[in-house]
């Protein structure tokens, strides 16, 4: 680490000569502002023809106005500085961008059509015929080592009483790495409950690799904490989510394990309860959504998710019912020709409509079985939308654009990309800011109107969800690890927000066989 740090120190000074200058100065370095100014007003920017320089100025003059940042950089010649490599090499990138020539003006749609092509051919789907054949063998080798036959496959009630929960029996169905036996080990001695359904499983690769999305989603490796966001407004059990939209929640048990939707108990409410909570709605004539939510509806029978839309479908003013499920994801087979029937039954043209929202996270989940039941939904009338989270297993170069294609492909709105700062993610869903407005401005920006996002959102943890244009102030950049404070502002209220190293999602990119190289501007969207 301390070679590390010297050469991160080496660079920033060959990037920065006057910033090694003024530290050598111990009477200006003290001298916070002044030194500030000495160091960013000497450059002069255009910033019609060069914004990044602009950008990269404005938040090196937030960053320095800061007096422990100073305190940290004055230990920097004598080696006694506090700062991390995180924090030096992201103020190496903006020094470099403050100091660099005008941006290059895009346009060229030939070029970019075949640069982004390129990308676009490294991500597998579960559409092609390659990876078709290899599942199939996948589900005749579980179905072998279970003991069912090709009938009981389609079964969903046959699918989810052989998910399997323990570690020695998935090994012995799909290879597992070192590192996910001792999670999945650790995680069950602390009484975390998962399973995985053998559809599911038979979507894995056996070391391709091309998986590993897959894998993360439903191999738990650490507890998340599901409690109700502070500012969650919750009356007689149903959850206020904004002037006109309400979420009950009468199951609390999700099909598998997933750290996008993950549940730790399968409990359902009593149906006297489940009744009460209903009868909310109809005192609040303003509420025209009622979102099915916080558990799966469809872990229920049929005749109780029939019993729970004709209870929610009396009251005049609703005019949307919102189910959202990850069945269409983990097991299709959910969705039967009943079920369709169910759910179609209580649509209104004009009057009252059926979404489906679900949460497909990478092009290899969308199968052949998801294209048959999206469109047994959609000839039904039941709209079906996928809420993207964008993580760290599907942000590389186009991935997300390749996911949006392949939704698109199989009848989903992709109707909201949602990055996650809530206290509540794991690891693998902190993905810096930074590259969701990367993600969003050169790779999303391409792709044919009907098929971009409607908008994307964050999640703070706090209250509802931001759009991605919600104003928002960088005001802080931490020594200690490098991490970006942001201010959101949100109807009068404003939230600080620690963002994810950006310096350490590079590495992990770097590290799943990623050129950095490829994400050089990622620094400079702030």
């Amino acid at each position: 680490m301390e070679e590390q740090l010297q050469q991160v120190v080496k660079q920033l000074y060959t990037t920065a000569p006057e910033l090694r200058d003024i530290l050598d100065d111990a009477a200006l370095a003290e001298k916070t502002e002044e030194a500030t100014h000495r160091l960013l007003d000497a450059v002069e920017i255009d910033p019609l023809a060069n914004p990044r320089s602009r950008r990269c100025r404005e938040a090196l003059r937030v960053i320095l106005c800061d007096d422990e940042v100073w305190k940290a950089l004055r230990g920097l010649p004598d080696g006694g500085s506090s700062c991390s490599v995180n924090f030096l090499r992201e103020l190496e990138r903006l020094f470099a961008g403050l100091y660099s020539d005008a941006d290059t003006p895009g346009g060229d749609f030939s070029a970019e059509a075949a640069m982004s092509a390129a990308y676009l051919e490294r991500y597998p789907d579960g559409l092609s015929r390659e990876i078709t054949r290899q599942r199939h063998k996948n589900r005749v080798r579980i179905l072998n080592i279970l003991g069912g036959t090709p009938s009981q496959w389609d079964d969903w009630l046959w699918q989810l009483r052989n998910a399997i929960d323990d570690v020695e029996k998935l090994a012995r169905v799909v290879k597992l790495s070192d590192e996910e036996r001792r999670g999945l080990l650790e995680i069950s001695q602390r009484g975390v409950e998962w399973s995985v359904t053998p559809y599911y499983l038979s979507l894995f690769d056996d070391g391709g690799g091309n998986d590993r999305a897959l894998r993360n989603r439903v191999l738990p490796r650490d507890a998340r904490d599901e409690t109700t966001p502070e500012n969650a407004t919750v009356e007689g059990g149903v959850q206020r989510l904004g002037p006109y939209s309400a979420r009950i929640t009468p199951h609390s048990g999700y099909a598998q394990f997933c750290i996008y939707r993950s549940g730790s108990t399968d409990e359902d409410f009593t149906d006297t309860h489940l009744r009460q909570t209903m009868e909310w709605f109809g005192d609040h004539p303003e509420v025209v959504e009622a979102v099915i939510a916080g558990g799966d509806l469809f872990c229920l029978d049929d005749s109780r998710v029939e019993a729970i839309l004709a209870g929610l479908s009396r009251y005049k003013h609703i005019r949307r019912l919102r189910i959202d499920s990850s069945f269409p994801v983990v097991l299709p087979q959910r969705f039967t020709v009943l079920l369709t029937r169910i759910l179609g039954r209580y649509i209104k043209p004009g009057k009252l409509e059926v979404a489906l929202v679900t949460d497909f996270i990478h092009p290899y989940e969308v199968t052949q079985d998801v294209v048959t039941v999206i469109q047994r939904l959609s000839q039904s009338g039941i709209k079906v939308y996928n809420e993207t989270p964008y993580s760290r297993d599907n942000t590389r170069r186009f991935e997300v654009v390749m996911l949006r294609r392949v939704l698109g492909s199989a009848g989903l709105i992709n109707f909201t990309d949602v990055g996650y700062f809530a206290p509540r993610a794991t690891g693998l869903l902190r993905v810096p800011l930074a590259r969701i407005l990367q993600e969003q401005s050169e790779e999303a920006a391409l792709l044919p109107e009907l098929e971009r996002t409607a908008i994307a959102q964050l999640e703070l943890g706090e209250g509802p969800r931001l759009p991605l244009h919600t104003e928002r102030r960088l005001v802080g950049l931490r020594p200690e690890d490098g991490r970006r404070v942001y201010i959101f502002s949100d109807r009068g209220r404003s939230l600080r927000q620690l963002d994810a190293p950006l310096a350490e999602y590079l590495d992990y990119l770097a590290a799943v066989g990623e050129d950095p190289d490829d994400y050089a501007d990622l620094w400079y969207y702030i």
